[in-house]
């Protein structure tokens, strides 16, 4: 991230005697010294005092009418400076208050506003949190009001939220926070105009709690200067733990808004803190690995799975899928282990089912030539796309020789006089088995050779774990079909969070098959903190040959690996769980009629000690909530056997 990337902005002090045309001044000079945003009060003092005023002569809600802010009671004027401001509304009402005058006089104020704010063009409005906790759910309708009454004008609404209560031994929550915003944004029906202001604190916060907020619209990063240091030098700095929140935070480029400078130590410069952050986002910029770098642009974009064996892929596809030089070293080394197994043998037949345009095929030839067995080794490319197969008979003639022997049918229905003693296939999907490797492939088994037969891959793992996604359900539910619920896709997950530290293993497919083209696993995690589910994480390993792997799960995936992104099995409904709660997720791999599908369903336990007759204590496991089951028998979505011609 270069300096010119990382965006800045700030809350000037503002002269109480300011008019808004000098405001406008003001702005305009802030952006130009570098800054890409000013964070200005809707009103001022005076329109404060005006209010007051009117709310003391009133005699109850009734009869009470705030006027409007007139020319010398607003900070803002319409112009060029617009673009760049954004407004804060009047941090002093209460819109909550359990007073009905007082919310009344808050509710008057902020219409006032908003409607102002719609006439000169804001696109950009903070909101102070709320000030009775216990009246949550009467802020969350207001904020439901704001929402509505700015939606032609698309302006967003963002809460301004301490990123962690304080920490104190055994008092505070350190979710707290979160949790208050989860009930907001859940009472809004996660509107995608409300975002959040979360402002950085002094002392250390945990990493799974910067993690959480990740998976959050956090629009700014508020930034007083309190939370800075002064160094040696006199210039301010950011701890260890803030500097690392910009680090993680740094995906999503938030606007990193300074406020409070008129507080800071007189002998810094303002603008030392808005060069620091520039500098320290640049100085603690780590490079992008090679799948971050690949998929950056397909960052939580749902894609429909590929269907190989129903569709044909196109030249395009298949080109990025070769590309992909880390998959091809692999299965190089597994076929190069497998050729030095079997090298005993006078005549080694190898099939690659499901040549595409070439790419099995040329690392096969390569490794042939390496190991000088060409005189032994008979190589055949089965491929069913008959454009995939033009290109195969292009390359065998100008790269290989003309020493391969190219088929063009469905693998399925291939039928060899001998047998093989290699089969190859690239057939692994982003779980794994959902681009029907084992369909595919079974019934090449019988032409494996039972005393000198290796499949590559020789095995391959589903894994799932469930994550927080509020992006990605609020995309789902943006279609208004209820089915996008019950389909599966293929992501690059960026703004999420698992909800548990590791991926559990589902079901294993071996070759030779052993098993049942259907599979059933009920499976447990763990959830230590509170949470909200919204969706499945897939992730698949493969066993290629002994003990060489190829894997996407998340704490053992292959590096510089780029073919495949997470599969994700989204919720319905998001699911809360609260601390120390058991999840049992079921997951099905139905198999019938020429169709394959994933059904799923979440259920939540928790652990009670009760007493017993005999006075010892006893731990019942209660179910506390859970899921209807998506996708039954594929009703939305299932993968095709059948060929479309």
């Amino acid at each position: 991230m270069s300096s010119s990337h990382t965006r800045v902005g700030v809350k000037p002090v503002i002269p109480s005697k300011s008019s808004a045309r000098d405001n406008g001044e003001l702005i305009l000079g802030y952006t130009q010294a570098g800054y890409s945003n000013v964070l200005v009060s809707i009103t001022n003092l005076q329109y404060r005092e005006k209010s007051k005023r009117a709310f003391q002569l009133s005699k109850n809600s009734s009869s009470l009418k705030v006027p409007s802010p007139s020319a010398q009671d607003v900070n803002i004027y319409s112009g060029p400076h617009v673009e760049s401001t954004i407004g804060l509304i009047a941090s002093w009402i209460e819109l909550e208050h359990e007073n009905d005058s007082i919310a009344e006089f808050s509710r008057q104020v902020l219409m006032h506003e908003l409607e102002y704010a719609k006439f000169v063009g804001l696109k950009h409005l903070i909101i102070a949190p709320p000030k009775d906790l216990l009246r949550l759910s009467q802020f969350s309708n207001i904020i439901q009001d704001i929402l509505q009454f700015t939606s032609e004008s698309l302006i967003t609404i963002s809460v301004s939220l301490p990123i962690c209560e304080e920490l104190q031994e055994n008092s505070i929550d350190p979710l707290g926070t979160w949790d208050m915003w989860n009930s907001i944004r859940t009472s809004v029906d996660y509107n995608d105009r409300l975002k959040l202001s979360l402002a950085l604190a002094k002392g250390s916060i945990p990493l799974e709690v910067v993690y959480r907020w990740y998976s959050e619209p956090v629009s700014c990063l508020l930034m007083s200067s309190s939370v800075f240091l002064i160094n040696n030098k006199g210039y301010p700095v950011l701890s260890k733990s803030n500097q690392r929140i910009l680090e993680i935070f740094k995906g999503k480029s938030p606007l990193l808004l300074l406020h409070g400078l008129e507080k800071a130590p007189q002998t810094v410069e303002h603008s030392g803190y808005m060069q620091y952050l520039k500098y320290i986002t640049v100085k603690n910029h780590q490079t992008l690995s090679k799948i971050d770098e690949f998929g950056m642009s397909h960052n939580d974009v749902l894609l429909p799975p590929l269907q190989p064996l129903h569709q044909n892929l196109d030249n395009f596809t298949y080109s990025v899928f070769e590309c992909d030089t880390v998959k091809y070293d692999l299965y190089g080394k597994a076929i190069f282990s497998a050729l030095n197994d079997l090298s005993q043998l006078t005549k080694i037949n190898i099939a690659i089912a499901g040549a595409g345009k070439g790419g099995l095929v040329d690392c096969v030839f390569n490794i042939i030539t390496k190991l000088e067995m060409q005189t032994k080794c008979v190589v055949t490319a089965i491929e069913k796309n008959s454009s995939a197969v033009i290109s195969l008979e292009q390359r065998n003639i100008m790269n290989w020789g003309s020493s391969i022997q190219i088929i063009h049918t469905d693998m399925r229905s291939w039928a060899p006089k001998e047998s093989y003693n290699i089969i190859i296939s690239e057939l692994l999907g982003s779980f794994g088995c959902n681009e029907l490797s084992p369909e595919c492939l079974k019934p090449l088994e019988q032409y494996l050779d039972r005393e000198h037969g290796i499949f590559i891959p020789q095995e391959y793992t589903s894994h799932l774990i469930p994550v927080s996604s509020p992006k990605l359900y609020a995309k789902l539910q943006s279609l208004g079909n209820p089915d996008a619920f019950h389909k599966q896709y293929v992501c690059k997950l960026h703004e999420y969070s698992p909800c548990c530290h590791k991926a559990n293993d589902l079901w294993t497919f071996s070759h030779p098959l052993k098993t049942d083209l259907t599979k059933r696993s009920i499976t447990t995690f763990r959830i230590h903190a509170k949470t909200t589910i919204h969706g499945l994480a897939g992730y698949f390993s493969a066993r290629l040959y002994k003990d060489i792997i190829i894997s996407t799960k998340p704490d053992e995936h292959t590096q510089d690996l780029i073919s495949w992104f997470p599969f994700y099995f989204p919720l319905e409904m998001p699911l809360y769980v609260t601390d120390d709660t058991e999840l049992e997720v079921s997951m099905i791999r139905g198999h019938s009629g020429g169709r394959t599908w994933y059904s799923w369903s979440l259920e939540c336990f928790m652990y009670l000690i009760v007493p017993s007759e005999d006075r010892e204590e006893l731990q019942v496991r209660i179910r506390t909530n859970g899921t209807k089951i998506h996708n039954h028998k594929g009703r939305a979505y299932a993968i095709e056997e059948s060929i479309i011609s």
